[in-house]
């Protein structure tokens, strides 16, 4: 784990095993650092394997949040958290041994969690119908404890988009819409990309889209909350959370027209994957300033179900 998901969902769990006092321990490879719940292992799967043989009969459950089964039949219960949906859906090479390993060792699980039902879909197609899977979101739903010290405007009219750069994120949809003149002089575009090469950062402020860098999760909510919506023209997500943190702080949402986000949101900006739509789209929501309409959850919370099957 090490991606704005993974971590998010590992810190929402571990925190409320913290509030409820419960023991626990993480086992996380060599990008993170050692601490008291924390086991460091080197990445690979005879790292693990000889982790698991050594001590498999000492956990009365475990949750696998790294998308694969443990290598051995283990003592206690285990569930698989399955939240990388890139990986059923990809043929490259590493996605294909990855399926494979996943479908190898899938008996050594006793239960599937997913986020979604198009998640839930996918894996009984590609990988077991066999498991029993079940549908229990992660989020944090609540955003008291922020404190946005003061909650700015920006100017003009801001739209973000939180996300990498990988190209499934579609950001490319967005960039040829935002160079159309009738766009970029009214709105603002913000993006959260590590290290953007240069000239490509010039010529996108000159289209009126500024990328933020990699930013914590504190500060991307505080640019969601003062923005005016979030844009989201992703073509494959296996949750989807900035849909999910922009219907909590009651937000407008723009979002593409696939089935991962019919299960998470409502909401009347919804466009299709090409220029037109989008700018049509775009069109709409700035026709309904300053009367626009916030997308609406239509998911809860699975944290604590998943926090009570552990302590079974």
């Amino acid at each position: 784990l090490y991606n704005y998901g993974g971590m998010t969902i590992l810190n929402r769990i571990t925190k409320e095993l913290d509030s409820r006092g419960l023991f626990y321990k993480v086992l996380l490879d060599q990008r993170h650092k050692k601490s008291n719940n924390i086991i460091i292992l080197k990445n690979g799967f005879f790292s693990r394997l000889f982790f698991y043989l050594k001590n498999h009969k000492k956990f009365s459950s475990i949750l696998c949040l790294g998308n694969v089964p443990p290598p051995i039949k283990c003592f206690g219960k285990v569930y698989l958290f399955f939240h990388n949906v890139n990986l059923l859906k990809n043929n490259d090479l590493i996605s294909l041994l990855k399926r494979h390993f996943i479908k190898y060792f899938i008996s050594n699980l006793d239960e599937i969690i997913v986020q979604t039902k198009e998640v839930e879909k996918i894996v009984k197609n590609l990988l077991t119908d066999k498991f029993k899977i079940n549908i229990h979101p992660i989020f944090n739903i609540c955003y008291k404890n922020l404190n946005f010290k003061e909650k700015f405007k920006h100017k003009n009219i801001t739209f973000i988009y939180p996300a990498s750069f990988f190209s499934h994120k579609n950001h490319k949809l967005l960039f040829n819409v935002f160079r159309k003149p009738s766009i970029n002089k009214k709105i603002k575009l913000l993006i959260t990309v590590k290290d953007l090469d240069e000239k490509l950062k010039d010529s996108l402020e000159k289209n009126n889209i500024y990328n933020l860098g990699l930013i914590c999760h504190k500060e991307t909510l505080k640019h969601l909350n003062s923005s005016s919506a979030l844009i989201f023209p992703s073509k494959s997500e296996s949750f989807g959370l900035p849909l999910v943190e922009a219907a909590l702080l009651n937000k407008p949402v723009l979002k593409i027209n696939l089935d991962y986000s019919k299960d998470i949101i409502e909401t009347p900006y919804i466009f299709e994957d090409n220029v037109f739509s989008l700018e049509k789209c775009i069109n709409k929501f700035c026709n309904d300033l300053p009367n626009t309409i916030s997308a609406k959850l239509k998911i809860k919370d699975g944290t604590d179900k998943i926090i009570k099957k552990l302590c079974k």
